[in-house]
């Protein structure tokens, strides 16, 4: 079966593939906007053996349905694009030093497990601190949240600033006893011959790209869906790239770095340039507005930061820009502009 053909870009949208082809680059887009698509036509440019800068190219996402869509496009990508989610990269490399012996990864059962552990022997122990009486599921994304962030030491934990920990936020008194049960956790996971789980597979990976002194396997790096990455998976990613090469960051704009008002220096990543692109090439006008409608409706608060949206349509040429920030009319209204009869148009698409 041949590869589909990629779709072609449009606007500034050209100019995004053959940004410089060193150092970190930052390219981030509204749903729509054809980020997944700019990311593998980056990758195909660093790639390029024709020029001086092409070398192998590691285009990474975290989801994995994604990098099967990547590869149904196997054709077009070519060999020197490498399409992979993290964990299989991160395993993958692993692997390479020595480091990822069969069954090391505990799985998110063993993972409750563990922390239910952890929980009966503190509790055994005779700690009665008040934080202890949460349900194991609130511990398991709070040890999530200092893997991820790559926290060892507890005065480190203590002291780290708190940045979009609404739902689970820990007083800093607490955060001595929080610390030490992930302790108590970390041995369960050993007692239990697991070496990590999944959510520190990233800093173990950091740790041995930091001591290893080999050739990098990869030249370029290319991040698609930026913003699922965890702070860890995108320190650890700048360091596999090698001074001559690149790292390219596509993310969605109206989500900052793992769902926090983090600083790109803090995640690793040293960026000289921003790209933003507000323009939706998916849908027509009609569905955004309709979209931006039930948006604006009580039952979907507002977020900060939400981004403006522009369509473009064949069936109408002009570009109507809308905000959620100012759109507040009623689908009624906005059923009563629709053309009529509809017809059936095709969007200029870039998934």
């Amino acid at each position: 079966m041949n590869a589909p053909a990629l779709p072609r870009p449009v606007g500034r949208q050209r100019e995004v593939p053959y940004l410089p082809a060193d150092g970190h680059t930052v390219v981030l887009g509204t749903a729509g906007s054809g980020k997944t698509t700019l990311a593998i036509l980056r990758s195909l440019y660093l790639a390029d053996q024709d020029t001086e800068h092409g070398g192998p190219t590691l285009l990474v996402t975290f989801n994995r349905c994604l990098v099967t869509y990547m590869r149904h496009l196997a054709g077009a990508i070519g060999r020197r694009v490498a399409a992979e989610n993290y964990h299989r990269f991160a395993r993958g490399y692993l692997s390479s030093r020595g480091r990822m012996a069969p069954g090391s990864i505990s799985s998110p059962t063993d993972r409750s497990n563990f922390i239910r552990r952890a929980l009966h022997e503190a509790q055994t122990a005779g700690e009665r601190h008040g934080i202890l009486q949460r349900p194991a599921a609130f511990f398991d994304e709070e040890f999530k949240w200092i893997q991820q962030h790559g926290i060892k030491e507890e005065q480190e934990y203590v002291d780290t600033e708190r940045i979009g920990r609404v739902m689970s936020r820990v007083t800093r008194a607490d955060r001595a006893v929080v610390f030490g049960l992930y302790s108590r956790y970390l041995e369960q996971r050993r007692r239990g011959g697991k070496l990590y789980d999944w959510s520190d597979l990233a800093t173990l990976v950091l740790e041995e790209l930091r001591a290893d002194r080999q050739d990098r396997l990869y030249r370029h790096v290319v991040i698609d869906e930026g913003q699922d990455f965890s702070p860890e998976m995108l320190r650890s990613l700048a360091a596999a790239v090698p001074e001559d090469g690149s790292l390219t960051f596509f993310g969605d704009i109206a989500q900052q770095i793992y769902g926090h008002r983090m600083s790109w220096r803090s995640a690793g990543l040293e960026v000289r340039d921003v790209w933003r692109f507000q323009e939706n090439y998916r849908n027509t006008r009609q569905i955004s507005q309709l979209a931006l409608a039930l948006a604006a409706m009580p039952h979907f608060p507002l977020q900060p930061g939400g981004a403006q949206s522009t369509v473009e349509s064949r069936y109408n040429p002009g570009r109507a820009r809308a905000s959620r920030r100012d759109s507040r009319c009623p689908i009624a209204a906005i059923a009563r502009r629709a053309p009529r009869p509809c017809r059936s148009t095709r969007p200029k698409a870039l998934f």
